[in-house]
């Protein structure tokens, strides 16, 4: 299955995974004080869905800067 910018994934939900976690990185850059809970309502998703895409996108952070 082909994403974004010729990206593959393995399973539909592999790729919805992905747009939500891209959903949920924007969403931090346009309201930088906003809470999960704030984020998981604008989005429709799970408090429990936008917790794991935070911690993925830190851990991202922290490979960038051990890089």
């Amino acid at each position: 299955m082909m994403g974004s910018v010729g990206r593959k994934f393995r399973n539909p939900g592999e790729a919805i995974g992905w747009l939500n976690r891209k959903e949920v990185r924007q969403w931090f850059r346009d309201h930088p004080c906003g809470t999960q809970s704030e984020c998981a309502r604008a989005l429709g998703l799970s408090s429990m869905a936008v917790s794991r895409h935070v911690r993925a996108i830190r851990a991202e952070w922290r490979d960038e800067v051990d890089a």
